[in-house]
């Protein structure tokens, strides 16, 4: 009889235990996820410093080799640091609100949690001639009609107020003020309009983890992150969208 009230009462304890380790565990996660978005930050701030310019697309998407992974491989930016706790299953392309994104390259296979804010991508590499070669595929950053909205050295100045890296479904996105939520799971996938839906994503409780181009993350609510600065002429909308 002793033994069994002795098993009893431990059971009762895991019982009132396991919510608190599971409270536990998922701030673990949490805290790490905010951790990577700025370490990530930190790679780009160093190549921008390097080279004195945004990162150039064009080296990148033309040679296949994975748009800013690439990159800032040699700046400490690996697979370890693009994965979320969050974002735990099979790795997709693209990605949802669980599970990292898949991008294949010719010789490997690269994943992540992570989105690059792309109106940081170099403007000015952008206009040269090779970024007017047709392939199968290609996003907004490629044929973005106005090339006011991306950043530039000088325009680049609110740097507490731009995105650098966050939460995603996919490796860039490039929201505009009118982009919707469009699914809080699989996000939104397109190549011409809300790209906002490839951040919007309820991977932390309807909140984005984003890290800023001054160096400091923090937490943003889903209709918050159209109130931050993603582009040159960004305009905050009147009217927030609604998150159910």
């Amino acid at each position: 009889m002793e033994v069994l009230v002795a098993v009893a009462v431990l059971v009762l304890l895991i019982a009132m235990l396991m919510p608190r380790i599971s409270r536990a565990r998922q701030l673990a996660r949490r805290t790490a996820c905010v951790a990577n978005t700025g370490k990530l930050t930190i790679t780009a701030q160093t190549y921008m410093k390097d080279f004195n310019a945004f990162i150039v697309l064009d080296q990148a998407q033309l040679n296949e080799t994975g748009n800013w992974m690439k990159d800032l491989e040699p700046y400490g930016n690996n697979e370890r640091l693009r994965q979320c706790g969050e974002a735990s299953g099979d790795a997709t392309r693209p990605g949802t609100a669980d599970r990292p994104w898949r991008w294949p390259e010719p010789t490997r296979i690269t994943t992540g949690a992570y989105g690059y804010n792309g109106w940081l991508y170099d403007p000015v590499r952008l206009e040269m001639p090779e970024r007017n070669v047709k392939k199968a595929g290609n996003d907004l950053d490629v044929d973005n009609p106005n090339r006011k909205n991306f950043y530039t050295k000088t325009t680049a100045v609110k740097t507490a107020r731009i995105p650098v890296f966050f939460d995603a479904i996919w490796t860039e996105s490039l929201p505009l003020p009118s982009d919707m939520v469009i699914d809080l799971y699989a996000g939104s996938f397109t190549s011409d309009a809300n790209q906002m839906g490839r951040v919007a994503i309820d991977r932390h409780k309807k909140e984005i983890d984003v890290a800023f181009l001054d160096g400091h993350s923090e937490t943003v609510s889903i209709p918050n992150l159209w109130t931050l600065d993603w582009n040159a002429q960004w305009v905050t909308p009147t009217e927030l969208p609604v998150v159910k």
